[in-house]
């Protein structure tokens, strides 16, 4: 999940546009393999985990949005700034990583292990560069449709699988974030709810009981089956009423009744983040397969 806010009232989005020199700056901070050029060099092309067939295939997938609950959107918040959400993965290659690692428990210092931890921060940092690339199209898109440049203020990036080594009561402990994100204290993070109901933007409290953790939105109450069983056309078009997205009977699966309130979700967790702003959907694209 990336957020970018931009410096924009939402009364009037349409008449401002990012400059090249603030996308660059804004988005393109230091990386672990130097961007995507040098991802492929130092990191895919000589993983063992991908074959030569996918690792092509991989080089047409940067940058996608890929599927299911996948989504860009635009949001303002109660003080009618613009937010720009991302939510997107590393499309097949958390999949390839996963089967290739699946049965084995490597001891934590290990050189299985390590290299484990090496190609996961390979699948991270190309889901990570993808959704800066996708920024970076979308901030383009609005410079062309608009007269005045602009800057971007805040830029939040968390992943919400993967394993991490870290230090919980005085041991070293392989930390499987599924589904949860990072919430140490005074960090922020994103919490999204549906493409109806909106996200909040949240500052962690470093909780030790949930090893410094939140969830990483509001989580299904419908399987994707269910939804399209249960659901009307009308209930999701009255649900999405005064928001811009596809307009599609496709999209069900992800109609906001399909998931969980997003409030009694953060009232749920409010040991563990503190809430700074509630954002309300403006545009939303979801991504299909």
């Amino acid at each position: 999940m990336c957020l970018l806010r931009l410096p924009l009232e939402a009364s009037h989005a349409s008449a401002v546009a990012p400059t090249s020199a603030a996308r660059s700056a804004a988005l393109r901070p230091p990386t672990i393999f130097g961007g995507p050029p040098r991802l492929f060099a130092d990191g895919i092309d000589g993983a063992r985990f991908i074959s030569s067939h996918d690792k092509r295939k991989l080089r047409h997938q940067l940058s996608s949005l890929g599927g299911g609950n996948h989504f860009i959107e635009l949001s303002s918040n109660s003080e009618e700034e613009i937010w720009l959400l991302i939510h997107s993965g590393s499309r097949f290659l958390g999949g390839l990583l996963k089967n290739h690692y699946a049965g084995k428990s490597p001891l934590l210092k290990s050189m299985e292990a390590a290299e484990f931890l090496r190609d996961q921060r390979i699948t991270v940092e190309f889901a990570r560069l993808s959704r800066i690339e996708m920024a970076q199209r979308v901030i383009s898109c609005i410079s062309d449709v608009c007269a005045q440049s602009c800057h971007l203020i805040e830029q939040i990036d968390r992943p919400h699988n993967i394993v991490t080594i870290e230090q919980h009561g005085g041991s070293e402990l392989a930390v499987h974030r599924k589904g949860a994100c990072t919430a140490l204290a005074n960090a922020r993070g994103i919490i999204p709810g549906s493409m109806g109901t909106g996200s909040y933007i949240v500052e962690g409290k470093g909780s030790p009981w949930s090893y410094n953790s939140s969830s990483h939105g509001a989580g299904r109450c419908m399987s994707r089956g269910e939804a399209f069983r249960r659901l009307s056309s009308r209930e999701l078009f009255s649900d999405m009423a005064g928001i811009v997205w596809g307009s599609s009977e496709r999209l069900k699966d992800e109609a906001p009744r399909a998931y969980k309130d997003i409030d009694v979700v953060m009232r749920a967790q409010r040991d563990l983040v503190r809430v700074v702003c509630k954002l309300q959907p403006l545009l939303v694209v979801k991504g299909e397969n």
